[in-house]
């Protein structure tokens, strides 16, 4: 029997409405592969930390989840600590 490979995804913060938004285009720009559960798992304690009190709704719409990983395959077009290509 084999582990199970690592969950490359991981958990950043949570967020709703335009900040949600925003950030989730930032991580694509940043060249991240992106993914949004409700926020209600975190609070179930199923993936993440604990949502504890946060809640799951807010006047601008469903508290998101933010998860992230490494895209696949676009490694060669990643920018390095340097600033250059490669």
């Amino acid at each position: 029997m084999t582990d199970a490979a690592p969950d490359p995804w991981t958990f950043r913060f949570t967020a709703s409405g335009p900040r949600l938004a925003e950030a989730v285009d930032n991580y694509r720009a940043l060249g991240f592969d992106v993914r949004t559960e409700p926020s209600d798992a975190l609070a179930d304690g199923i993936r993440g930390p604990s949502c504890g009190e946060c809640g799951t709704e807010t006047a601008e719409g469903a508290v998101m989840a933010i998860f992230t990983r490494t895209a696949a395959g676009d490694a060669d077009d990643r920018i390095d600590d340097e600033g250059d290509e490669g």
